[in-house]
């Protein structure tokens, strides 16, 4: 598997039993599941079906931050789109998804959790165990647009 680093992961299943290993991106995510190396050396296809989502963690602690903080107190400061994933056993957990179509995955979701300075980073969320996502708002992307495109020809600039 060249190309990558493998990253450490927790791999939370329907069932509740976390799987702790290690995942490279993109070549780990696969059609068929997540191919997932444990500590041990052994690699495993977990199918999309199975998994709730995977947590991309700085140390192997459980329980990850999903499992206590999962919605933003406030409206989220990065830019993207501010989503809440609503899962096929009732729970549900917000991120921020980017703003760029092209870097949606056809298979899941990357994004950013309510607590992306814990030990959880990023999460992955298949399409599989979800029921719903619901974008709860746009971040940052009006403005970021405005900059762009300047001020209109002929109007006065006041704060120069």
């Amino acid at each position: 598997m060249p190309g990558s680093t493998p990253k450490k992961v927790f791999a939370i299943r329907f069932d509740r039993e976390p799987l702790a290993g290690y995942v490279r991106q993109p070549e780990s995510f696969l059609p068929e599941g997540v191919e997932l190396l444990s500590a041990a050396g052994a690699v495993a296809t977990v199918p999309y079906l199975d998994l709730k989502l995977i947590c991309f963690v700085r140390e192997w602690e459980f329980p990850a931050a999903w499992a206590t903080k999962r919605a933003f107190s406030s409206r989220p400061k990065l830019e993207g789109l501010w989503v809440r994933f609503d899962f096929r056993d009732g729970e549900s957990l917000e991120g921020l998804l980017p703003n760029r179509l092209h870097e949606l995955d056809g298979l899941g979701f990357h994004a950013v959790p309510p607590e992306a300075t814990g030990n959880t980073q990023r999460i992955y969320v298949p399409r599989a165990a979800l029921k719903a996502c619901t974008v709860l708002g746009s971040v940052g992307a009006a403005k970021a647009e405005a900059r762009r495109r300047g001020t209109p020809d002929g109007q006065l600039t006041m704060f120069e």
